[in-house]
């Protein structure tokens, strides 16, 4: 009768047989590798592969004189953000525990990622150009630490960290600029250092919205009580 005790006690003191030493962890990237693979098809089946954007709107300027400098303006509409199903892992997945939770910690990115704008005007002086506007990321990836509260029947995920880790390989399409061609570059600084800063933000908010989508699902309590 002791030991039939002393087992259980043992059981509900750590749950997670392989991660009772102190600060171990363990790898699942198998286990994440298939979870991402729900996460695609849903982005895919509620058709949100593709998701809106707020319209961007910035002024610039110019010197016309060595002592004037005169003023612009830029306004992007219609703009998306395409591939979101492309998510995938960056990086090694790992899982570690203590007795009530157990915490993932996740890098993830998109394969492909492409910024749309349908429309952009740009005033300067009593020049007006339009077009549309194609933004193209080669590389992107967010760590993500999600913790599991196992200590109720509901396995809620919680999440601890969200960070951007890179954002690069930046490809700008503007047309339309015609006798403006020289706006490509302020165009290009308003966007890709002003804007990817709301952008990663909306990633972040987006990426993570999903994933509780299905981490808040027994598939990835079973993987937290598995291991």
């Amino acid at each position: 009768m002791c030991s039939v005790l002393l087992v259980v006690v043992a059981i509900i003191y750590c749950p997670f047989p392989l991660l009772c030493d102190s600060d171990r962890e363990v790898n699942v990237n198998a286990q994440i590798d298939q979870m991402l693979v729900d996460l695609r098809n849903s982005i895919i089946y509620d058709g949100t592969d593709i998701f809106p954007l707020d319209d961007y709107e910035d002024k610039f300027e110019k010197r016309v004189s060595r002592w004037i400098k005169a003023k612009g303006n830029f306004k992007a509409t219609g703009g998306s953000v395409r591939y979101l199903s492309s998510v995938k892992r960056t990086g090694d997945a790992t899982l570690s525990s203590t007795p009530t939770s157990a915490t993932f910690t996740l890098h993830l990115g998109l394969g492909q990622m492409e910024v749309y704008f349908d429309h952009y005007t740009a005033t300067f002086l009593s020049a007006r150009v339009s077009g549309d506007v194609l933004i193209t990321v080669r590389r992107f990836s967010m760590m993500l630490v999600i913790t599991l509260q196992l200590n109720d029947d509901n396995c809620k995920a919680v999440l601890d960290t969200s960070k951007v880790e890179y954002l690069d390989g930046i490809e700008l399409e503007i047309s339309g600029l015609g006798p403006l061609n020289w706006l490509f570059e302020k165009i290009s600084e308003l966007l890709v250092i002003r804007f990817m800063d709301d952008l990663q933000r909306r990633l972040e908010e987006k990426l993570t919205k999903r994933l509780y989508k299905i981490m808040n699902k027994h598939y990835i309590c079973d993987i937290a009580y598995y291991f």
